[in-house]
């Protein structure tokens, strides 16, 4: 196999989407501002790696299957090689790795709540223009209509007054039922808890600690029964993340979290009358909407931006707000209680994926190539300059695979469209290796506009899976054409 190809995080491609908006509900969602500075702070490493990246990335997405004579069709779901592979070569690496990653992907029409959200409300209580209701164990509260980017769910104030101090054992009992309910039901590693009293009124907050894709951190509040934190619109308790261990101050009263991954954002949490949890959030860092305008300028020189609250402020008005919490002496917590490595939802994944390797091992001992494959990659300029494809033009390409047995397979390829760059120098797609390689696999490529429906001829080529070679008939044409053998097979071997 290739050293220099990348298998990524590929594997996720081919999750059971259910599972997926299951494990990612433990993962707050970001507020639209935050998304946005994270787009803005990718777009321009994308942009430099794009070149690259199209080539490694060759995603195939099959339409329609035609094959005329005696030929079987298979139907293949997307990147289907590198998905199932990935997660066998590097067991050890995928049951921590991908599972990490696997919480931050949402279904795309997820809606973006605001950093303040539902509490469990108390079912008592009368609260005007919302519906509450009970999913599972939790009780979520939602407000009726919600536009795409409002907030989701809203916080609901209590009566949390405790007008007499409450029993340790009582707060043991509270605690427990939490951890526990929190433990059966969440994705989370390192479980930790800790005590603290953020508005010094006697009764002591349950601030619990975790990690799945980064660090987490929980608030629940004591009501007079049991212990309540924020529910995000998923129905899970809703985490404050961040990448680095949470500090606090000498009273109690102020978090400090960063959050690096979100751009180098500082969070100050602190808690209002009403019980509800204030998430003050300071961004400062570089303009890239400015930058994405004007770096082609002769004398442009980068420009940075202040943000508050999901506000752009100036830098004199993000210094003044800052500077309220130039008072606090913040500090490492060092006496969490740990209470458990792995919570049931970790343990589940973790046995699921188990099985799902028991399985594609089986099916590797029937077949040992199945999970081979070849990604051919074709430079556009030399058809360009031959008028056979235009400039700014995207291609789906369409490749009919023959083997040696008379199977044929035809497969569409839609790489060149998902492409942002019309110009977009390379057309790519996935060859399998095939149940039968006594001989040479043919490859057929056609192609055809995006916006039109009638395919031409590109040009053929050989692949011989058994001795890593390909044969294009035109030695000029073979001078753009690349063709990767990524054999996962091999990685078995070696195990």
């Amino acid at each position: 196999m290739n050293e220099n190809r990348k298998i990524g995080f590929e594997v996720l491609e081919n999750a059971d989407e259910n599972k997926i908006k299951e494990m990612g509900a433990d993962t707050p969602i970001l507020t639209p501002n935050a998304k946005d500075r994270m787009l803005k702070m990718s777009k321009e490493k994308f942009s430099k790696a794009k070149g690259f990246t199209a080539a490694e990335n060759t995603d195939t997405e099959n339409d329609e299957y035609t094959v005329s004579g005696e030929a079987e069709i298979y139907k293949r779901s997307k990147i289907k090689r590198i998905i199932t592979a990935a997660a066998s070569c590097a067991a050890a690496a995928v049951l921590i790795g991908t599972t990490v990653l696997m919480l931050h992907r949402k279904p795309a029409d997820t809606k973006l709540p605001d950093q303040t959200i539902t509490t469990n409300a108390d079912p008592n209580v009368t609260n005007t223009g919302t519906t509450v209701t009970k999913t599972g164990t939790a009780t979520t509260t939602s407000t009726e209509t919600i536009s795409e980017l409002t907030t989701v769910t809203t916080y609901i104030a209590k009566d949390f007054n405790i007008t007499s101090p409450v029993p340790d054992e009582e707060i043991a009992r509270a605690r427990q039922k939490a951890i526990d309910d929190f433990i059966h039901t969440a994705y989370a590693i390192d479980v930790q808890y800790k005590y603290i009293d953020m508005n010094s009124d006697g009764t002591s907050e349950l601030m619990v600690f975790f990690q799945n894709a980064y660090y987490q951190t929980l608030i629940y509040r004591y009501n007079g029964s049991e212990y309540v934190c924020d529910i995000n619109e998923y129905g899970r308790p809703a985490s404050i993340m961040s990448t680095t261990m949470p500090k606090i101050s000498d009273d109690e009263s102020c978090i400090y979290l960063f959050d690096k991954e979100s751009g180098g954002v500082h969070l100050y949490i602190t808690m209002n009358e009403d019980y509800s949890l204030d998430i003050d959030d300071y961004y400062h860092g570089s303009d890239w909407e400015d930058y994405d305008a004007h770096r082609n300028e002769a004398d442009y020189r980068p420009k940075d931006i202040w943000y508050n609250r999901g506000d752009k402020v100036s830098e004199e008005e993000y210094n003044s707000r800052l500077a309220k919490y130039s008072s606090y002496n913040f500090n490492d917590i060092n006496d969490f209680v740990y209470v458990i490595d792995e919570a049931d939802g970790v343990k589940e994944f973790r046995r699921e994926i188990e099985e799902e390797e028991r399985q594609r091992e089986e099916k590797r001992k029937a077949d040992p190539h199945c999970e081979d494959f070849a990604c051919v990659y074709i430079d556009k300029s030399f058809f360009l300059n031959k008028g056979i494809l235009e400039s700014g033009t995207q291609y789906i390409v369409e490749h009919t695979d023959t083997y040696c047995d008379g199977t044929a397979l035809i497969k569409t390829d839609n790489n060149d469209i998902y492409s942002e760059d019309p110009d977009n120098n390379q057309l790519g797609f996935c060859v399998d290796y095939g149940k039968n390689d006594d001989a040479p696999c043919h490859i057929k490529v056609r192609c055809c506009p995006k916006d039109k429906q009638e395919y031409f001829d590109l040009c053929d080529l050989d692949i011989d899976f058994k001795n890593k070679s390909y044969y294009c008939g035109d030695v000029i044409a073979s001078n753009y054409i690349n063709v990767e053998f990524v054999y996962f097979s091999e990685c078995y071997d070696n195990e």
